[in-house]
């Protein structure tokens, strides 16, 4: 039930580095051939994965520069301890698996913070559109609960599990039972409990048939009373559930919904170009090479667009109010 490793961040970027001088140096040679420096570079202006690598060199120096001082390293330490929490001795090897060693891994969370950073600094919480987002996710809200699972292969062992269960409907009792039989390596060692989660979240990375049978429990000590398929894979569940708190009142939650946008703005291309746009333009970035000077574009027309949308309300709002 471990939620899927993400490597990577909203600006993941490129640890490429092409070196120009006079003379242009060989990079490569073979027989009857040599590929140069300046063969490579035309290569990547070539291709879009070359852009991309300017383009994400670019903005990361401008966020840089922006924000660099606001980002410690003890809050890069501190988001890669968290890592090492959830998977253990398996980090290293899943980093590996998506091109990151620890060093490089943990430049591309500092890049993640530096992008925070630039979001909370242009759509600060005092904002409008913070705080409709707010009034938004606070609507929506639903506390989390906790449940503790038994997965086990067939649906014959998990109803013959779930009969041994109401021998004895108790905490304790499930708690023995999955250590005793749960395939769920990550919950039977705790008394099968997961980490509490959203039964109406889109996202939280657990089987959506999970998920939704949980989210039917309606008190503490409901269980469901027939096994649960694995949507996601093979076995079937027991569920049952030990904690769903009350909704309670906004300021108790509002640091969590709060965090909760922003990290949604941050993976929102139409949130993040516009305020992109607005540092490069606040550090007068620009590409000089002709065959690559539209690589930031994308970031500029965003920003245009959100100006000319901001512009338009402003007018409109003024003529209804004549």
């Amino acid at each position: 039930m471990q939620k899927k490793f993400l490597a990577g961040t909203i600006l993941s970027v490129s640890l490429l580095l092409v070196g120009c001088s006079s003379g242009s140096k060989n990079v490569a040679t073979m027989k009857g051939k040599t590929i140069t420096q300046d063969d490579y570079y035309t290569a990547l202006k070539e291709s879009q994965s070359g852009k991309s690598t300017l383009q994400n060199l670019v903005l990361a120096d401008a966020l840089e520069q922006k924000y660099g001082s606001k980002v410690k390293q003890s809050d890069i330490n501190k988001q890669y301890k968290k890592l090492e929490d959830q998977y253990g001795s398996s980090l290293p090897s899943m980093l590996k698996q998506s091109g990151y060693t620890e060093s490089s891994y943990k430049k591309v969370l500092r890049n993640g913070l530096l992008a925070t950073q630039a979001l909370k600094d242009k759509q600060p919480e005092s904002s409008k559109k913070f705080k409709d987002a707010l009034k938004d996710a606070w609507k929506n809200y639903s506390p989390k609960i906790t449940v503790q699972l038994i997965l086990v292969d067939t649906e014959k062992k998990a109803k013959d599990v779930l009969k041994e269960f109401e021998a004895d409907p108790t905490t304790k009792n499930f708690a023995k039972l999955a250590k005793k039989y749960s395939k769920d390596t990550s919950s039977k060692n705790n008394d099968g409990k997961t980490t509490p989660f959203d039964p109406k979240s889109s996202s939280t990375g657990l089987d959506p048939n999970f998920v939704s049978a949980a989210g039917k429990l309606a008190k503490v000590g409901d269980y469901t009373k027939t096994p649960v398929k694995y949507g996601n894979g093979n076995g079937y569940f027991l569920i049952r559930l030990v904690d769903k708190p009350g909704k309670g009142n906004l300021s108790d939650h509002e640091k969590e919904l709060t965090d909760q946008i922003y990290n949604q703005w941050q993976r929102d291309t139409t949130v993040m170009n516009p305020i992109y746009g607005k540092v490069l333009k606040e550090v007068d970035a620009k590409v000089v090479d002709k065959d690559m000077k539209d690589v930031l574009s994308s970031f500029y027309q965003t920003q245009s667009n959100s100006n000319q949308q901001g512009a338009t309300q402003q007018q409109g709002g003024s003529t209804s109010g004549n």
